[in-house]
């Protein structure tokens, strides 16, 4: 059985597969054995410290490989890997896209958790059905209108504001675009195969009028204001105000609490003086809690001095870093000192 050695260690290959997953790898050609192999059909390299790909160029028959998990800054070294079908480089340090001019029959494609901010350089890879961008710094989708095949397409965690440049993939299954800046929904009628669409954790607030959405079997769009302004629409101020603390007290998500107290500010509330006080003391999240005080100093100003003072003698560094200058404009607030 064929088998390489690293670090005093020898490991077999089986099957074709041969896997040296968090080993401590930091340079490829220290593998003893590796350039002797033949009919290697995968290769786990992840979770090492490499950061240069390199010494695989006679694997002309490798089909999977997995580089994720390592420090490697520029895709290289794959020109005569012509015959993968998989290729992973999640969490690495990628700042571009490029390199990756040969490979055409790549099926399944994982960038994610880079530092990548533009699609480009992917389009003659027309054999992909899976492409993940997760976790990158993206703010536009494009680059992806030959890729006729394209099944599934990963860009949460980016920052993309419209959804565009899918028009063209007639064969999309999933879209994922959770954690985005995106607005508006659009239409999705040249999308027939359309079925899962995950918008959570944006900033809709509104689906565009007379979009068709009939393929999609499921909408995720939790942590969006949609749900909420929907909820208390034609509401008086008193009732929304109770509806939306109603939402805010079952909310696993800071971003949406602290929305609500957003929207409670825009009602003026007058009457959760108790409960936002609450929300100020206890609330752990300091975004939230921030937000708590500019309600409570815009819409309370009679009554929150008391709660502040309590809040800046508790935690100083708060008061101090995050809500300093609201205390500094307000003379009712003059007695309260931050250390």
């Amino acid at each position: 059985m064929e088998s390489v050695e690293y670090n005093g260690r020898t490991y077999e290959i089986k099957n074709g597969i041969l896997n040296l997953y968090y080993k401590g790898i930091k340079d490829i050609k220290e593998i003893k054995g590796l350039q002797s192999l033949r009919n290697l059909r995968a290769l786990d390299l992840s979770g090492n410290h490499i950061t240069e790909i390199k010494e695989l160029d006679k694997f002309m028959n490798l089909k999977h490989l997995d580089l994720g998990y390592n420090l490697i800054s520029e895709i290289s070294g794959l020109e005569a890997l012509t015959q993968l079908t998989f290729l992973r480089l999640k969490n690495n340090r990628i700042f571009r896209i490029k390199g990756l001019e040969s490979q055409k029959n790549v099926e399944i494609l994982d960038l994610s958790f880079n530092n990548i901010d533009e699609i480009n350089h992917i389009g003659h890879i027309v054999n992909l059905k899976s492409l993940d961008l997760s976790g990158n710094n993206i703010t536009d989708i494009k680059g992806l209108e030959t890729l006729n095949y394209l099944q599934e397409l990963n860009l949460k965690f980016n920052n993309i504001t419209e959804i565009k440049g899918v028009e063209n993939l007639k064969n999309l299954h999933t879209i994922n675009l959770r954690y985005n800046r995106i607005k508006e929904i659009v239409d999705f009628e040249a999308l027939p195969r359309l079925k899962y669409l995950f918008l959570e954790g944006n900033k809709i607030t509104r689906i565009k009028k007379n979009s068709n959405h009939s393929s999609l079997s499921n909408l995720y769009l939790d942590d969006n204001l949609i749900k909420i302004l929907l909820s208390i629409r034609g509401l008086e101020p008193r009732i929304a105000a109770d509806l939306l603390l109603s939402h805010y007290s079952i909310s696993d998500f800071w971003v949406e609490r602290r929305r609500i107290l957003e929207i409670l500010k825009d009602l003026k509330d007058k009457d959760h003086f108790k409960e936002i006080e609450h929300i100020l003391i206890s609330e752990e999240n300091l975004e939230v809690r921030k937000a708590a005080a500019e309600l409570l100093i815009k819409c309370y100003r009679d009554k929150a001095a008391d709660a502040i003072e309590w809040v800046c003698e508790k935690d100083p560094d708060f008061c101090k870093r995050d809500i300093a200058d609201l205390i500094a404009d307000l003379n009712e607030f003059s007695k309260i000192s931050i250390k």
